[in-house]
């Protein structure tokens, strides 16, 4: 008759648990993922409103609406406190400020208390971008790609939520206002079930360093990855705030326009879920290097002189070849320096909201200055540069 001591007992109990709790952490940061979408797309029908409810010319409203994405450049603190602190607390913490920084955003009666509440809620939304991205990559470290790019398709799902619902409250409510408060106050519960559920188990998984991790140069390779994201967020977001402007430009009607931009965000969901399959097979490098070098491939094709509707299925396929970069660069960081995964990850961040800046202004003086033909050059480049990048960081000796 074999006997199995009491503690054995008690630790597969206790490895079952931790199981199942990484379970309900990774679910319940994909929701809250998604509601965060929901609330950080939800400006664009309600933009117009803006400008009537606080008598503000177009300017004024993109500089106060501006001031949201500039909040974002403060996210490498986030990451800072969340590599000292628990993960999982300290990102239940920001999602439910995030909470009420929206919400203040609903309830701003003034042009100062909106711009304020933008830029508060750009700032928690960066925090929280640096402290889920780790979160998600740690909880399987073996499947880092695959976890990060499947829980990336919750930003597709928000961003179709987001304007979607706004649309809907404006049109039935006639108030722009509840389009922010509802899905604020719905994100509290799922953040305060991660912060009680997900307690102690992200530190746990950290604190075991990786082979990557051993083998990369300490600092250097983390700081270079981190930069990837700099040159991608420029050309993903500037293609995705001028493609509309450029293909009416050009003689597209605006249903038509639209129906591109839409079609270029759900071909990046699809990409997401199919190169989530592969990326841990070939490695974060190799996918990165297939990935960026092809999007400068199809977007330097898409910049060539073809009919509208060509040029249009061109631009909106290359949302498949962007849909890995970001979640893929993410579990590349988190799994060079586990410990330090908030601090990089936010600092990937702040490049990120640095490049769309410079990508949305750039194209934009371009077109003033040459026409909006001459800014879609602009997006070629930023991929090239961003292909060169991943290059260059896969050559870095890795001892």
């Amino acid at each position: 008759m074999s006997y199995t001591p009491v503690y054995q007992h008690k630790y597969r109990r206790q490895t079952k648990s931790a199981v199942d709790r990484k379970g309900e952490i990774w679910i319940l940061s994909f929701i809250c993922f998604v509601i965060y979408a929901w609330v950080a797309t939800s400006i664009g029908p309600a933009l117009p409103r803006l400008s009537e409810d606080y008598m503000l010319s177009s300017g004024t409203t993109g500089l106060i609406v501006g001031l949201y994405s500039i909040g974002g450049l403060f996210a490498v603190l986030g990451g800072r406190v969340s590599d000292r602190l628990d993960k999982a607390v300290v990102g239940s913490l920001f999602l439910v400020l995030f909470s009420v920084s929206s919400s203040s955003v609903a309830l701003s009666r003034s042009s100062w208390s909106l711009g304020a509440s933008l830029l508060l809620m750009g700032v928690f939304a960066g925090f929280l971008e640096a402290v889920l991205n780790p979160v998600i990559s740690n909880l399987y470290p073996a499947k880092r790609g695959f976890s990060t790019i499947i829980f990336h398709t919750a930003w597709n799902i928000g961003s179709a939520i987001g304007p979607t619902f706004a649309s809907i409250v404006i049109v039935a409510f006639k108030s722009w206002r509840l389009a922010y408060l509802f899905p604020a106050i719905l994100l509290v519960l799922p953040s305060s079930l991660l912060g009680i559920l997900g307690k102690g188990i992200i530190k746990k998984v950290e604190s075991q360093p990786s082979d990557a991790c051993k083998k990369a140069v300490a600092r250097r390779l983390p700081l270079l990855v981190s930069t990837i994201t700099l040159f991608y967020v420029a050309a993903e977001m500037g293609l995705s705030n001028w493609l509309a402007s450029i293909l009416e430009s050009m003689g597209s009607g605006v249903l038509e326009a639209g129906l591109a931009n839409g079609l270029y965000w759900g071909m990046m969901g699809i990409g997401r879920v199919v190169w989530a399959f592969f990326t841990d097979r070939i490695g974060y490098p190799k996918a990165l290097l297939v990935s960026s070098s092809a999007s400068f491939l199809l977007v330097s094709i898409a910049s060539l002189p073809f009919p509208v509707p060509v040029k249009a299925v061109l631009w909106a396929l290359t949302g498949f070849l962007f849909a890995p970069i970001f979640p893929t660069t993410m579990a590349w960081i988190a799994s060079l320096s586990p410990a330090s995964s908030g601090f990089y990850s936010g600092l990937a961040f702040t490049n990120g909201a640095l490049g769309a800046f410079l990508a949305t202004w750039s194209a934009g003086i371009v077109a003033d200055v040459f026409g909006f033909g001459a800014s879609q050059l602009i997006f070629p480049v930023f991929t090239a540069f961003m292909a060169l990048d991943v290059i260059v960081t896969i050559r870095v000796p890795k001892s």
